[in-house]
């Protein structure tokens, strides 16, 4: 059973003709009792990735799904992204 599920995760930065693809399409699906590890070159999207899947970045495109429950509408989300822009203030 899948504890964490992406799909058709995108992450854009900037506009024509600079856009960078930090993520371009990534599915994946963790199932339970699962070890992952993220491996790749610098630059490649690793922190993009466990950012959005962590709730902490929100995708250009795609979702994010915990336990069932899309990661972008709880508030479990909203409170990380708060917690981040505050700590990163003070």
């Amino acid at each position: 059973m899948a504890i964490l599920t992406a799909q058709k995760l995108r992450k854009h930065y900037g506009a024509e003709p600079n856009l960078v693809r930090a993520l371009d399409g990534v599915d994946m699906e963790i199932n339970a009792r699962e070890f992952v590890a993220v491996v790749g070159q610098s630059g490649s999207g690793k922190s993009t990735l466990l950012h959005m899947l962590g709730g902490l970045d929100t995708p250009t495109d795609g979702m994010v799904i915990v336990d069932k429950l899309h990661i972008l509408l709880t508030l479990l989300s909203l409170y990380r992204q708060f917690f981040l822009l505050h700590h990163n203030l003070s």
